[in-house]
């Protein structure tokens, strides 16, 4: 996983769901497709790849474990049951409003911009 720092307030980016949103999501659209066991594996991967997020992040010394996280989906990436592959957490702290952005890829130049610093 790549951790960076967002060099500009994270409220000012477009396109993040809140976690929990995400979550009802996964469980609405299995639901639909009258899948009912399919959600709760759907959501165990989603924490599983939530989780190691912020281990990652807390590796980092810099994120004092609070706030709430947003999920983005990586641009031109297919969602799959593979979370860790195809979704950017990101976070605001509530202490300092400091905001991080943990991805499966790195942000070279045809994703990283002026706003975010790698820092792990």
């Amino acid at each position: 996983m790549y951790v960076y720092e967002f060099q500009s307030p994270l409220d000012n980016q477009l396109g993040y769901t809140p976690a929990a949103d995400w979550v009802q999501l996964l469980v609405e659209y299995w639901k639909a497709l009258d899948e009912p066991d399919r959600p709760l594996a759907e959501v165990a991967e989603f924490t599983a790849a939530l989780g190691e997020a912020a281990h990652a992040l807390a590796r980092t010394g810099r994120w004092q474990g609070d706030g709430s996280w947003l999920v983005l989906p990586l641009p031109g990436a297919e969602v799959d049951r593979d979370y860790r592959n195809c979704l950017v957490f990101a976070i605001k702290q509530s202490h300092y409003g400091r905001s991080f952005l943990v991805s499966p890829v790195k942000m070279d130049a045809d994703y990283q911009k002026p706003w975010l610093e790698r820092i792990a």
